[in-house]
């Protein structure tokens, strides 16, 4: 999991990844939780081309100024470090070259083609992710993206990282069967991830791009 580090409470993320221990089996599903300086870039796209694997990522999508989608994933990672989508780039100037300042001391690194993940399950929890973002996901049979649904689309597609984690919590729960005798399917997983968005009054919700009826069975 890669995590953000919001300013409330104050034991995060330390606690919820005790949490996050205690109520998933080992057994189950094989976590490796990236935070501060270990939530790299490069250690993403290595979990995401792990076949069968389930990764999250909690944390900021760029955002450009005057837009309300995200052009890529920042990493906390020093320096912080950006995936750019190419095709969500503002700035390609006519010969297809990149003309573009990441800002913040950031560095970027453009994907040309998007993300075309091994891993069966990926979350993302970021700002404006929008349907133009999720096409850049080439998932095959048998994976599945969840990805949030911002309540007022109208306005800029923000979502809260810290009520999103508590979510991530009780959806991958499910898929690990702790709700049940049985791991739950994606799906089914989703709906107790929305229950609990709605007990927070979150202003997301979560969807399912893909094959829903995955399981990590």
């Amino acid at each position: 999991m890669v995590l953000d580090n919001p300013p409330q409470p104050a034991t995060w993320p330390s606690e919820y990844l005790q949490a996050i221990r205690e109520r998933v089996p080992a057994s189950r599903v094989a976590l490796d939780n990236l935070w501060y300086g270990k939530a790299s870039a490069d250690a993403f796209l290595g979990a995401l081309a792990t076949t069968n694997l389930v990764v999250a990522y909690i944390d900021h999508g760029l955002i450009f100024d005057g837009y309300t989608n995200a052009s890529g994933l920042c990493f906390g990672e020093t320096p912080p470090t950006c995936l750019l989508l190419k095709q969500l780039l503002p700035f390609i100037l006519p010969d297809g070259t990149v003309a573009i300042d990441v800002g913040g001391g950031r560095n970027g690194k453009i994907l040309d083609d998007g993300f075309a993940p091994k891993a069966k399950i990926v979350f993302l929890a970021a700002c404006g992710l929008d349907t133009n973002f999720t096409d850049q996901w080439h998932l095959q049979p048998r994976q599945a993206l969840i990805v949030p649904q911002y309540m007022v689309p109208s306005e800029k597609q923000n979502i809260d990282t810290y009520k999103s984690a508590l979510e991530w919590e009780e959806i991958l729960v499910a898929l690990a069967g702790g709700y049940g005798p049985e791991a739950a399917n994606v799906n089914a997983a989703v709906d107790i991830g929305n229950k609990a968005a709605a007990q927070n009054h979150a202003a997301h919700r979560w969807q399912v791009i893909g094959d829903g009826n995955v399981t990590i069975r």
